[in-house]
């Protein structure tokens, strides 16, 4: 199959002959250059804008010409057809073309001669496509430019080096994605005019170690920024103007991408939870429901927003090839996209129905128009092979993510903070955003037994306790509510309240390990719960405990301790027994105190009764009023921080907050890892010697 690609020089490169350049439109000295994601080695699309004399702007997307390459019905054809799709494993990839093809001579490398195929546009001053311009094109890629570079290249926020990378040019490029993000914009809010379904998912990759395990080291969430939006917006807008060139020429058998009207029982559960903060969420279309999710909007928690689309990107059904002759023209319609006419055709190098819309966008524009590649059955049957391999591979991708994250999270275990989107008789179904991941924290066990931690009901379980005992739960299914009895009363947790979830892995030896999720707290580190619009007593309305709730959690402490120490004494035999009273350490060790001396944090009202220094600094803030007996010194601005995507640094000072933000992570760090009697060593100590007084007095 190999043979059937061009040869490749000594130095592994090869370039379009200048022959086949005579043939196309010749690009090469327009700057045109690619924005993909960092470190992409098959680049299948690229952006160009020129500055008409007449005003106007013209703008082309240039995607890779495949078909140059590749002869219908040939072994490496065939080979694809099969595949249908590139699949994209967390830690790995399975081409649907040979690297030599996907990543070297079809792909749009920087600065050497390819084949593409061009969709070209000229707008006016008002934004308005004034003519459009299909055909194949000769192009060199300026430069590829990854989403963060061109993100602070439009900024204006570059460091020295990538403005080097630029050169003189620098001014030049930085004006040409402005008016790629510019145009993009209007073409937005014309799709959402229309009816267009802004949605919302979390991706998330993996860096792995560099020891050759394949372990994950870090989990980084993808970010979605402008410029991201903006080639998204460019590439929708060449697969509209492809489809609707296609079925031109051939309305009986172009293949199109359809997306088909959600059935109404999908949006129950979204439905219920807008409407539990009291949103109405309109789904009759999609731009009655485009313009439910726009309204809702809870100015202080911007995660409500996030969670309802969500929820409605769930809700979805699948889009899906279809070939026109087989469908009415109604059922074309893309829903989420608003579009009477989409399909696929910028991606040619990963999927093979791009290749395919490739050949019918050529034969359309010949002349003579040539004969449709395929008769509407044999389309039809492409389509449902292609559908299938898609969802295989979507399948498979989901796999190894959920196979990684639990990879991840046995090594690294993580608290995170979650929203609560459904309730269950045992739990409830919780969605933690910063991962994009959804599950379910059960809080009965399947014998019965309650599994709700007992400092549930502290804002900061790791630091004091709330002094509410949860006793039992029950599920209001009329008004979506989880109401948890206690000895103060009842407690209800809404739709939409924030929990803190630890995420570890239940492992097993029948099944592949699983994600497991498991209640630390009700609400969240920065207490979004204010945000709660109920009038019943929520989460949100916890307080500070009290000094006695502080005396009662260090008596439980020390009375623990006996108890371990007794048991630990009954079970030395009784000879050894005096030589272990005498000589064992009961207590904890000089390390240990230093430590603790290290990373005092005493909370406040309290520090008179268990501190004689007069000395001390408090720093207080709305989500931690503690007494701070230590202050860090006064350090220079951190001027450096590693940027994760390149490996570089640059430079820039930090603000306060971000400081903040640092060391308050840091510290949790060290926290996490101590036990209660370390966290409250030193009270626990004065608390014993006055105990051990009162004792005495009593003797007497």
């Amino acid at each position: 199959m190999l043979s059937e690609l061009p040869a490749l020089d000594p130095m592994g490169k090869w370039e379009l002959p200048e022959e086949e350049c005579k043939k196309r439109r010749d690009l090469r000295n327009t700057r045109i250059f690619s924005i993909d994601p960092l470190g992409s080695q098959d680049v299948d699309d690229a952006l160009g804008v020129t500055k008409l004399p007449n005003g106007n702007i013209q703008v082309g997307v240039h995607i890779a010409d495949v078909t140059y390459f590749i002869q219908p019905g040939s072994p490496l054809d065939t080979e694809a057809a099969l595949r249908s799709t590139t699949v994209y494993l967390s830690d790995r990839k399975f081409d649907m073309f040979p690297g030599r093809l996907s990543e070297n001579v079809a792909s749009l490398r920087e600065g050497v001669d390819r084949p593409a195929l061009s969709v070209i546009w000229e707008f006016n001053l008002k934004l308005e496509v004034e003519n459009v311009w299909f055909g194949r094109t000769a192009i060199r890629n300026y430069g590829e430019i990854y989403y963060e570079f061109a993100q602070r290249v439009c900024d204006n926020k570059c460091t020295p080096e990538e403005m080097k990378k630029l050169g003189k040019d620098f001014p030049q490029v930085r004006e040409e994605i402005q008016i790629l993000m510019k145009i993009a914009r209007k073409l937005r809010e014309n799709r959402i005019a229309a009816g267009a379904v802004e949605l919302e998912s979390t991706e998330i990759r993996f860096k792995f170690d560099d020891k050759g395990s394949k372990l994950p080291t870090t989990l980084i969430p993808k970010r979605s920024q402008e410029i991201n939006k903006t080639v998204a917006e460019w590439m929708i807008f060449a697969n509209k103007a492809v489809a609707e060139r296609i079925f031109r020429n051939y309305p009986t058998c172009a293949l199109l991408r359809h997306h088909v009207l959600p059935r109404a029982h999908r949006f129950e559960n979204l439905i219920k939870m807008a409407a539990s903060r009291g949103f109405n969420m309109n789904v009759s279309s999609n731009k009655d429901l485009s313009e439910s999710l726009d309204q809702a909007v809870v100015p202080k928690d911007p995660t409500f927003n996030l969670m309802l689309r969500t929820m409605a990107t769930l809700a979805m059904e699948e889009a899906e090839y279809i070939s026109t002759g087989s469908y009415s023209q109604e059922e074309f319609y893309h829903y989420g996209l608003a579009a009477k006419f989409y399909t696929h055709f910028t991606s040619p190098i990963r999927r093979y129905a791009d290749v395919l819309v490739h050949r019918q966008l050529l034969g359309a524009i010949s002349q003579p128009v040539q004969d449709p590649i395929m008769t509407d059955g044999q389309m039809t049957d492409m389509c449902q092979h292609i559908n299938r391999r898609h969802r295989q591979s979507k399948n498979a991708q989901r796999d190894s993510t959920e196979l990684f994250e639990c990879l991840y999270f046995r090594n690294f275990p993580e608290i995170s903070e979650g929203i609560i989107y459904e309730f269950r008789n045992n739990g409830f179904q919780v969605f933690l955003p910063k991962f994009g991941i959804q599950g379910t924290v059960w809080l009965r066990s399947s014998t019965g037994e309650l599994q709700i931690p007992e400092n549930a009901m502290s804002l900061n379980p790791e630091r004091y306790t709330s002094g509410i005992k949860i006793r039992n739960f029950r599920i209001n299914e009329e008004n979506s509510k989880l109401i948890l009895e206690t000895e103060k009363g009842e407690i209800s947790v809404e739709l939409f309240d924030h929990v803190m979830i630890k995420l570890n892995v239940q492992e097993s030896r029948a099944h592949r390990p699983q994600l497991k999720m498991e209640l630390v707290n009700f609400g969240s580190s920065q207490s979004s719960q204010e945000n709660s619009t109920s009038t019943s007593t929520s989460t949100s309305n916890l307080k500070i405990p009290s000094k006695n709730e502080i005396h009662r959690e260090m008596e439980e402490a020390i009375l623990k301790q006996e108890e371990i120490k007794a048991s630990l004494e009954s079970r030395v035999p009784e000879n050894f027994r005096p030589d272990y009273k005498t000589y064992a350490q009961s207590g904890s060790n000089l390390y240990l105190l230093f430590e603790n001396f290290s990373q005092l944090e005493i909370p406040a009202g309290i520090s008179d009764e268990i501190s004689t220094s007069t000395s001390t600094s408090t720093s207080t803030s709305s989500h931690d009023k503690t007494v701070r007996y230590w202050k860090l010194k006064k350090r220079p601005k951190q001027k450096m921080i590693q940027v994760e995507d390149d490996g570089g640094f640059r430079e820039f000072e930090m603000t306060d907050e971000e400081r903040e933000m640092i060391r308050l992570e840091a510290e949790e760090r060290r926290r996490s890892k101590m036990t209660l009697e370390q966290k409250y060593s030193g009270q626990i100590s004065q608390l014993e010697t006055k105990m051990r007084g009162m004792m005495m007095r009593n003797k007497k």
